[in-house]
């Protein structure tokens, strides 16, 4: 199908009379502007010394909630898939739980927009508190999250005031965890594709 004609789109906000064409294209500008941004932010020497880190945790717990756990989920999926040992608890209560067992082996990825949620601090306290490493993904230098922080990595502040749901910080915390997995795929690459392709394979049985 002939697809419709070019319109200049020059802002991201949605509007009631916005086509469905029109609304893509605000959102394509918009996951570009984030991830441009977001890779703008990041500090590269950090960056290098928490890849270190995450490579010698024996454990890596994923804390998130809301919006926030998608991301701590989908870098699960991912890790486990690589043989990285990967915990997460889509229940609050239980990441608190799981909190209680870390130890200066293991580390702990916080992912949280306004870094000021409750039940995410206050694991990563208890992380800190044991003696394991905790790297933040949030967008506010001066939050409650990034002060327990050993590595933070900051989000673009995309979002307005009205968020018609967590979008452009979605993208924003994806890009940042993606960038994590695909680092540490690198330390031992040959073994890393073996388990992909393994995980794959025990998949398709099912089919």
């Amino acid at each position: 199908k002939t697809a419709p004609a070019p319109q200049t789109v020059n802002s991201y906000l949605i509007d009631a009379k916005d086509s469905l064409y029109v609304i893509a294209q605000k959102l394509k500008l918009s996951i570009r502007s984030t991830t441009e941004q977001s890779m703008d932010m990041i500090d590269f020497a950090m960056l290098t010394s928490a890849i270190t880190r995450l490579r010698a945790a024996k454990t890596i717990y994923l804390i998130g909630v809301g919006a926030s756990a998608i991301c701590a989920l989908d870098l699960q999926e991912k890790l486990i898939r690589i043989n990285r040992p990967a915990v997460f608890h889509p229940d609050a209560h239980m990441q608190l739980c799981a909190a209680v067992s870390s130890n200066k082996s293991d580390i702990a990825i916080v992912f949280s927009y306004s870094g000021e949620t409750k039940e995410v601090c206050h694991a990563a306290a208890r992380h800190r508190e044991n003696g394991a490493g905790v790297i933040g993904v949030t967008k506010a230098a001066n939050s409650t999250l990034s002060k327990l922080c050993d590595y933070c990595f900051y989000l673009p502040d995309t979002e307005g005031e009205l968020r018609l749901g967590a979008i452009s910080s979605r993208y924003a915390q994806l890009f940042l965890s993606d960038l994590f997995y695909l680092a540490l795929t690198q330390e031992n690459f040959t073994q890393t594709e073996r388990y992909i392709l393994q995980t794959k394979k025990i998949i398709q049985f099912l089919k």
